[in-house]
């Protein structure tokens, strides 16, 4: 939880290949409308963190809640570089090795709990 991460390292965007080729000719369309709340995300990044300090102030310190959205927001980085960054991400994912262990291991631990 806010930047936490799992011993294992896996894929930021878990889209999978099927999911790619139910979404067809609509891919574009999402990869665009995802910048758009990207863009969005970091115009109302500060209204964003004062929420998210004040929902997690008894499981996270403020400053490390705050840190964590400035970093997964790229806060420090020139926008259009970074929705270029997304960007690129995004059209990665279907097709990642990363992308397929992430789900190898869901599949795992979903039949395990079952």
């Amino acid at each position: 939880m806010f930047g936490d991460k799992p011993t294992l390292d896996t894929s930021r965007f878990a889209i999978t290949r099927k999911l790619y080729q139910a979404m067809g000719l609509y891919w574009h369309n999402f990869v665009d409308t995802s910048l758009l709340a990207f863009r969005a995300l970091v115009k109302n990044h500060k209204p964003i963190a004062h929420f998210m300090s004040k929902m997690f102030a008894g499981l996270k310190d403020s400053r490390k809640v705050c840190s964590h959205i400035r970093q997964s927001l790229a806060l420090d980085v020139d926008l259009d570089l970074a929705c270029a960054k997304l960007r690129s991400a995004l059209e990665r994912a279907p097709t990642s090795y990363h992308t397929r262990l992430k789900n190898f291991v869901h599949g795992v631990a979903v039949a395990t709990i079952t």
